[in-house]
């Protein structure tokens, strides 16, 4: 049985991480990071590799479909018995729908037809229901949405970055309010510490680069991915 100290221990020996556009490097490197991580228990290992590839703060690989992005989530929810987790990935999987929908939107796109495999999670369908309010009514859950829309249309790729990466920080601090150690404080840390790597890596040139390529996969053959 795995030692409740152990996750004291595991908790304890991760540096402190400031706000990711505050930050000037990283507490701990990756290669430290791993090492901490063999102290977590075998299913909550497996799990961090099972959620890994839905909460990176990256593009998804060009040869992965939506088809699959959608596969996995879908079995993810049916595995995951942990609120917590969900809840993170959920926040993550949200706000990459309302993001490929209002890159869609610019790109003068209409509104994804039924059964289309564009999207995933809660909002998918009331998005093809609103295309065309402006914030696809969902200003009451997502106050910043006309943020996100301003900077899309205005091409504004680091501070998009920065808006989008700001709400997943903080949905990440709020779920983890009343939980001081476990598993949902080290999933969280995860959450944060990829982001941080993730802004630290961006530069104005860089965000313009990706920003583009996204634009233009959707113009092209290619789906738009979720991020």
């Amino acid at each position: 049985m795995f030692e409740r100290h152990q996750y004291y221990a595991l908790i304890a020996s991760l540096p402190r991480l400031v706000r990711f556009d505050q930050a000037e490097r990283l507490p701990i490197n990756l290669e430290r990071l791993r090492e901490r991580l063999t102290m977590l228990a075998p299913d909550d290992a497996e799990l961090v590799a099972r959620v890994a590839s839905l909460i990176v703060w990256q593009r998804q690989p060009m040869e992965r479909s939506d088809e699959e992005m959608i596969a996995d989530y879908r079995r993810f929810a049916e595995l995951i018995d942990n609120p917590l987790v969900y809840e993170m990935v959920e926040l993550r999987i949200d706000i990459r729908t309302v993001v490929a929908a209002l890159r869609r939107r610019k790109l003068g796109m209409p509104a994804p037809k039924a059964g289309e495999k564009w999207g995933v999670g809660k909002w998918a369908r009331h998005i093809e229901q609103n295309w065309d309010d402006p914030n696809f009514k969902l200003s009451s859950v997502y106050p910043w949405i006309h943020q996100v829309r301003e900077h899309i249309e205005k091409d504004e790729a680091l501070e998009l970055e920065r808006l989008l990466m700001s709400k997943v920080w903080d949905g990440a601090d709020r779920l983890k309010e009343d939980v001081f150690f476990g598993f949902d404080v080290v999933l969280a840390y995860l959450f944060k510490w990829d982001m941080q790597q993730r802004w630290l890596s961006y530069d104005e040139e860089g965000a313009r680069v990706r920003f583009d390529e996204l634009l233009a996969e959707a113009l092209n053959e290619h789906e738009i991915n979720f991020d």
